[in-house]
């Protein structure tokens, strides 16, 4: 049979081409005309084929590899007509010296084929197989079939997509749609399983759970993301159901399966990539629209792929930076040898060939959770919103510590430490601790406050704080402060949705940002936070559902458009390392955001009350977050994980700090202190406060802790000596203080900052013995304190 190109009416002899394979549709033919072509000719020709392949002609995708001399796509050259003129199929690129994608994540083929393609080829290939994806969805077009048959990789990493005109088109002039009539369930998303192709117009979040299934087993040793052990009596569902039901065992919901106990472990990969995949495959599982789309992929692989580092052992091992150890090592001895990438002397001895005895892998049940691996123990409803996840409550593997110890010592005040001589605490009341071997009885917060009532100075042999300065009224209660990095700018939420900058040390209003205000009127800020470079500033107000991103540098400020609404937002943090951006909300969520592009990471949803409170590490990679119904979270920012801290009380958490060292989480409810140890996961030990706390803050050398609340003055702490040092408050001023709504040291360590509910702001100074000194030599400075 001949047939001729419709371009330029050559004619192509099918009798001397050689038939390379054929399907249930069409048989593809290697022609003698030109080598570097296949021609595709159907058994039986429909119309729709034919104006869906003219449609293709006229609108090819652009070529993500077009400077390596690489085509992307076996798109359609030419259509091919018979004597009656008639289309009977087409011409398209012969992909030759390629391997399928298949045989680089099967481990066995892989070590048999191409046993040099290590990890990093692996990520690359995944990088350009997002690029594909990118590039045919900026034209319109939407694969459907995402599947691994499709796609051919060459010893390079660069990636084809094959069998083309299966795809879904739509065609650019009528808009009429060619729809991908067949699909695998392996790589359909669950809002698509078991339903009629033929009747669905395919989209590109449908593609990129496919493409997400693809990166995945392509990273972990051809392991499905939704393969598992069956923890439930009888028969395990096949893969279709599970992934209809979204039962991916590597998330945070509870699910009736576990990981596989040979496949390699989910932290392997690198924590961005651990992200995304939770992304797709759970809160995917509730909103398709908030799956990674390709370009995310390619972003995220990229870093991974910089991130990687050598094995010692191995040249050919290679691994992300953020594990202390080489996992392929310790995978190829678990598996008796198999070493996933073998060494180039092992290749060059044939020892990667050598069969594996079975009988003698090591199966083993996949290693529990670390402390910042919880799961929880229930899994919530589907929510026709984001996904969301019930944190575990205290158990075995966190149990709830005993409450600290107080003793009574020599001094004319308590303090506390660990457990001696039989002492024992009698409960925990809200208001009061009561320690023993007192005859009477008395609640430690009344002997504190007994023996150290209010004032403007205290003095202790290390350091002196006392007043300096005291604001105007600001006409708006002052609950949100940030200070700048170098001491210098004071940033605090003011009246009419405003946020008042001021200079520190001698207290001047510089500046008001006008942020939250529109036409129908003026709205309070909530929240404050600013980068670690001290330009950044976002300002948040719980009543107009706004964020208002500062340049402090330039004195300009833009809203920021995350891509999904914000719902009463009480609390921020910054991590500048991660350009992350925390938000608590009162809809109980605890979302990450880009910091510079609105893109949400990640979704913590808590049914524990509104998320009230947030703090963020001197790192950067540690955020603590409470919540109004007692609960304390600690989130590691570098594998986003969260971990629980044992509840101590119902009562909202009123104020969180994290010390300096990064070791403390310290947090409030009604007039007590916490200081829980983090890398021990204990209560170290509990601060009365004589009244309930509003506000903590930690000096930055981490010795000293603020606290201030109801009873309108500022308990001093000394952490390492867990006494109380005195109490301040503004009792020269001809007004009754407020009670204390913010507290902030200034990262010098020269000022404390308070702030409080009637709108006045008190500025401390934190003095050593050597600068009251030389300060007491000099004549009075135009920064004393003024009303």
């Amino acid at each position: 049979m001949k047939l001729r190109r419709q371009s330029n009416q050559q004619s192509i002899d099918l009798e001397a081409a050689t038939e390379l394979g054929i399907g249930g549709e069409a048989k593809v033919y290697a022609i003698a005309e030109d080598a570097t072509l296949v021609a595709k000719v159907y058994h039986k020709m429909k119309a729709e084929y034919a104006s869906k392949l003219a449609a293709m002609l006229a609108n090819p995708p652009n070529n993500p590899t077009a400077k390596q001399n690489h085509l992307s796509f076996a798109w359609p050259q030419d259509l091919l007509l018979n004597s009656q003129k008639q289309v009977v199929g087409f011409l398209m690129p012969r992909a030759q010296e390629m391997r399928p994608i298949i045989d680089l994540y099967n481990p066995k083929t892989r070590r048999t084929q191409w046993p040099w393609f290590e990890y990093s080829r692996l990520h690359r290939s995944a990088r350009n197989l997002a690029g594909c994806l990118k590039s045919l969805h900026d034209k319109g077009y939407a694969i459907g079939d995402v599947n691994e048959s499709n796609i051919l990789v060459t010893q390079t990493t660069l990636v084809t997509l094959v069998d083309m005109d299966s795809i879904q088109v739509r065609h650019p002039s009528t808009g009429e749609v060619y729809r991908c009539g067949v699909g695998k369930p392996e790589f359909t998303p669950p809002e698509l399983q078991g339903q009629s192709f033929a009747k669905l117009d395919r989209t590109p979040e449908h593609d990129c759970f496919g493409l997400a299934v693809l990166i995945f087993q392509l990273l972990m040793e051809g392991t499905h993301p939704f393969a598992g052990v069956y923890k439930l009596p009888g028969d395990p569902p096949p893969i279709s159901q599970r992934i209809a039901k979204g039962y991916f065992p590597y998330g945070h919901r509870q699910v009736p399966f576990t990981p596989m106990p040979v496949s390699p472990p989910f932290s392997l990969l690198h924590p961005k990539l651990q992200v995304l995949f939770r992304r797709c495959f759970e809160e995917g599982f509730d909103n398709p629209h908030v799956r990674p789309d390709a370009k995310m992929w390619q972003m995220a692989l990229q870093s991974a792929e910089e991130a990687l580092i050598t094995c010692d052992r191995n040249p050919q091992h290679r691994y992300g930076n953020h594990l202390q150890r080489c996992p392929w090592c310790d995978r190829a001895e678990r598996l008796n040898g198999r070493d996933p990438f073998p060494s180039q002397g092992a290749v060059r001895q044939g020892l990667h060939l050598k069969p594996l005895n079975r009988k003698k892998i090591p199966i083993q049940p996949a290693p529990s959770p670390g402390p910042w691996q919880l799961r929880s123990h229930a899994r919530p409803p589907r929510a026709a919103g984001w996904s969301s996840f019930t944190p575990p409550q205290p158990s075995a593997s966190y149990p709830v510590p005993r409450p600290a110890i107080v003793r009574q010592t020599d001094r004319s005040r308590p303090s506390l430490a660990p457990l001696l001589g039989g002492l024992l605490v009698l409960g925990l009341g809200a208001g009061a601790v009561w320690y023993g071997q007192n005859p009477d009885w008395q609640p430690l917060g009344e002997r504190w406050s007994a023996s150290r009532s209010p004032s403007t100075v205290i003095q202790h042999q290390d350091f002196e704080i006392n007043l300096a300065y005291t604001t105007e009224p600001l006409g708006e209660p002052v609950k949100a402060m940030a200070i700048s990095p170098d001491s210098q700018v004071l940033a605090s939420n003011g009246p009419d949705g405003t946020v008042k900058l001021w200079e520190l040390p001698i207290g001047e209003l510089t500046q008001t940002l006008q942020g939250h205000q529109d036409d129908r009127g003026s709205y309070a800020v909530s929240a404050i936070a600013m980068g670690e470079d001290g330009k950044i500033l976002v300002s948040a107000s719980r009543s107009d559902d706004r964020l208002k991103l500062w340049n402090l540098g330039e004195s300009k400020g833009w809203d920021m458009e995350p891509e999904e609404g914000l719902q009463g937002v009480v609390a921020l943090a910054i991590s500048s390392k991660h350009n992350i951006l925390a938000t608590g909300s009162r809809d109980r969520t605890l979302k990450l955001w880009d910091l510079y592009n609105g893109f949400r990471r990640l979704t913590f949803t808590w049914e524990t009350g509104w998320v009230n409170r947030l703090a963020m590490s001197a790192d950067g990679n540690t955020l603590a977050a409470g919540t109004e119904k007692g609960h304390v979270y600690a989130v590691n920012l570098i594998n986003f994980q969260e971990k629980p801290l044992p509840k101590q009380s119902p009562a909202p958490v009123q104020a969180l700090v994290i010390t300096p060292d990064n070791q403390r989480i310290i947090y409030s409810q009604t007039s007590q202190i916490f200081i829980y140890h983090l890398p021990s996961n204990t209560l170290e030990f509990q601060l009365p406060h004589p009244g309930e706390v509003r506000a903590l803050a930690v000096s930055p050398d981490g010795k000293l802790l603020a606290s201030g609340g109801r009873d309108r003055a500022i308990s001093l702490w000394d952490l390492q000596q867990r006494e109380n040092l005195g109490s301040l408050s503004d009792r020269e001023a001809n007004y009754r203080p407020g009670e204390i709504s913010s507290l902030a040291f200034s990262p010098n360590g020269k000022f404390l900052v308070s702030g409080s509910d009637d709108g006045r702001m008190t500025i401390w100074n934190v003095q050593h013995p050597s600068v009251r000194a030389m300060l007491a030599s000099r004549s009075p400075s135009k920064y004393s304190r003024f009303k």
